[in-house]
């Protein structure tokens, strides 16, 4: 039988906590650095950092860094800090460092112009540039917002980007797992229901990227990792009602072999950058029954 795993939120928000309070103590820092986008993942990240921070004199820096004046995440920082203004924020525009960076790039070496996704890996690059020297200033921890089926599902990070940091607290969680931290937590309902988004390239979004949703990403993965063969993982997604984009994909073949595509290349990813995660206690027993 092929299960998706459920959690107690409590439960594994205090496993999550604690693996922050620790890495923070063992490095002898003053607290946390991280990104605020705006997104369901970093809020959920600053979040628990705040929680696990309330008996200390620990600090929660979000840092909100555009690359383009009209990026609209701001809207949605501002949000979280409302929600939780224990939460320090600072705003940055690294359009200048961005732009910088792609010149000596597009005229170094062969003088090719940069397509929008090398550019979206640049500016991805120059923020955990930034995020890391304001991190090594201020005596803190960099964390990552990275969840499960994004960083060690399909890889879906810029790996000396946004996946170059000291620890990752929620890698241990689905996306589907994360919405319900975030409602448990009680994250602006505005973020909860945001689009999923890089926020490196105009009007993208996670699903135009990969041409599916991340709740697919966690059936495979999960499937696999319970012994699964891919044509039982197809047998799974044609028992399920999966939203994918028909411009990319025709078959669940299709999706799997390029789940499983992406998947290789995290793995070669995380032998590079492998920044730790938690463990935290999922339950399997009572889980959702993907197929017998």
């Amino acid at each position: 039988m092929i299960y998706l795993p459920s959690m107690n939120p409590e439960v594994v928000s205090k496993e999550i906590q604690k693996f922050i309070l620790n890495t923070v103590n063992q490095h002898k820092k003053s607290g946390v650095v991280l990104g605020l986008s705006g997104g369901i993942d970093s809020s959920v990240v600053a979040v628990l950092c705040l929680k696990a921070f309330e008996k200390t004199s620990h600090v929660v820096m979000g840092y909100y860094l555009p690359h383009q004046s009209d990026d609209d995440s701001r809207f949605f920082v501002d949000q979280l800090i409302h929600a939780f203004p224990a939460i320090r924020d600072q705003w940055k525009n690294i359009s200048r460092i961005c732009s910088a960076s792609i010149n000596i790039a597009e005229e170094g070496g062969i003088p090719i112009p940069l397509t929008n996704y090398q550019k979206g890996n640049v500016y991805s690059r120059v923020r955990a540039n930034v995020l890391s020297t304001f991190a090594e200033k201020e005596n803190k921890v960099l964390s990552g917002t990275g969840n499960r089926d994004e960083d060690y599902g399909v890889g879906y990070y810029t790996l000396f980007g946004d996946g170059a940091v000291h620890m990752n607290p929620i890698g241990c969680l689905s996306k589907r797992l994360v919405y319900q931290m975030a409602e448990y937590l009680e994250i602006p309902k505005s973020i909860i229901k945001r689009t999923p988004t890089a926020g490196l390239e105009p009007n993208q979004t996670d699903f135009d990227d990969l041409g599916y949703e991340y709740s697919t990403v966690e059936i495979i993965m999960e499937a696999l990792d319970q012994g699964a063969d891919v044509p039982h993982i197809i047998e799974i997604l044609e028992s399920k009602i999966i939203v994918f984009s028909y411009d990319k994909f025709k078959t669940m073949a299709d999706i799997v072999q390029d789940v499983l595509s992406r998947h290789f290349i995290a793995l070669s990813k995380s032998k590079i950058i492998h920044p730790p995660i938690p463990t935290v206690t999922l339950h399997y027993g009572y889980a959702e029954l993907l197929l017998c």
